[in-house]
């Protein structure tokens, strides 16, 4: 697999770090659509159209065979939540604020594998109809879009091996303190969570062109629009709605206590 560069500054080690990042096919975008058209009379004519666009956005290692815990030899390293590792994608390793875990620069493990992809499909029809002086119309327009993505918690860990002065047992250097397993902060996500967020979008309209004589002409009509918000089909996420917060309803997550 690729191997970059890294270190120097401030760590004054130099180290080969795997290459992570984005492969070009999981950055995309697609589209197409197609129209049909029916006269179905002299005086009655109905177009329909369809489209759908889809892109991705996904953070993905490039080599997972070589870039995992067990080819890195971290297999023995302890997770807090070891069910919520996803990929068996190393953690993200913090040396004074330089990422050791060897990424490309647009991204970390901290929160991969990252998905995000983008669908959405567009209906629109109508119908006319000429009599008279008058020319009709009704429509609709539907757009469905759905949206499958994960969280950017960190799912396989992040831990930060920074110097502390205010920890006795620093190094006063962080590869040694990751050598010694003496850490700053050590965080991960309890799960690897991926929500599926669904809008639907239907609008109708009626028309009415009428040609009262050479002279007037009224253009008239009614057009409604229903928009759902966006939410997520798996109800794992949620809002804080400040109107429907108490004070004197909110649970305590500390009390005091004598030791």
């Amino acid at each position: 697999y690729n191997i970059v560069p890294y270190g120097g500054g401030t760590t004054g080690f130099s180290t080969n770090i795997p290459d992570f990042g984005y492969e070009d096919s999981d950055r995309y975008t697609r589209g197409m659509s197609f129209t049909a058209a029916w006269t179905i009379n002299n005086s009655m004519f109905m177009e329909a159209t369809y489209g759908r666009a889809r892109n991705s956005f996904t953070n993905l290692p490039r080599y997972p065979d070589a870039f995992n815990k067990s080819a890195l030899g971290l297999s023995a390293f302890p997770m807090l939540f070891p069910s919520a590792v996803q990929l068996d994608l190393p953690p993200r390793f913090d040396f004074n604020g330089r990422i050791s875990t060897g990424f490309s620069p647009r991204n970390s493990t901290e929160y991969a594998p990252f998905l995000n992809v983008n669908t959405s499909q567009d209906v629109s029809a109508s119908l006319t109809k000429n009599w008279g002086q008058h020319t009709a119309k009704v429509g609709v327009y539907v757009n469905r879009g759905l949206k499958p993505q994960s969280s950017r918690a960190a799912a396989n860990g992040s831990v930060a091996f920074t110097n502390d002065a205010s920890n006795p047992f620093d190094s006063s250097y962080p590869f040694a303190n990751a050598a010694l397993g003496i850490y700053q902060t050590y965080v991960q996500a309890a799960d690897w969570v991926q929500g599926n967020y669904l809008y639907h979008n239907v609008e109708w309209y009626a028309q009415d062109n009428w040609k009262v004589n050479d002279h007037l002409t009224l253009d008239y009509g009614l057009r409604f629009y229903w928009m759902q918000p966006t939410y997520d089909t798996r109800q794992q996420t949620s809002n804080f709605l400040p109107d429907k917060w108490s004070a004197s309803a909110a649970p305590r997550l500390y009390y005091p206590a004598l030791v």
